[in-house]
């Protein structure tokens, strides 16, 4: 379940797609705001894989959904890292 705001100020777990979409949505929009900054050219597919390539086999959700992974945004984060080539004057390395 995840927690999330309800009516009356108070908070509820809830689960499924209307919860997850907008979690992937945001971290759709911290890639396309990093390759944005440095001004790279990007695809949809590029957004997708680096998601998809970052998340985490769960078993637990291996019944939910097929491939069972859930969102990982510290390695997103550093598969970004990791796929950016800087040259020695703080931009990218078009080489």
């Amino acid at each position: 379940g995840i927690l999330s705001t309800y009516i009356n100020s108070s908070y509820f777990k809830d689960a499924g797609t209307s919860m997850s979409a907008p979690q992937v949505a945001g971290a759709a929009a911290l890639v396309i705001g990093y390759l944005k900054s440095w001004h790279k050219p990007y695809t949809a597919a590029q957004v997708e894989q680096w998601i998809t390539q970052s998340a985490v086999k769960d078993p637990n959700l291996s019944s939910y959904f097929a491939g069972g992974q859930r969102l990982d945004l510290e390695r997103l984060g550093r598969l970004m890292l990791n796929s950016t080539v800087i040259d020695g004057n703080g931009g990218f390395d078009e080489n």
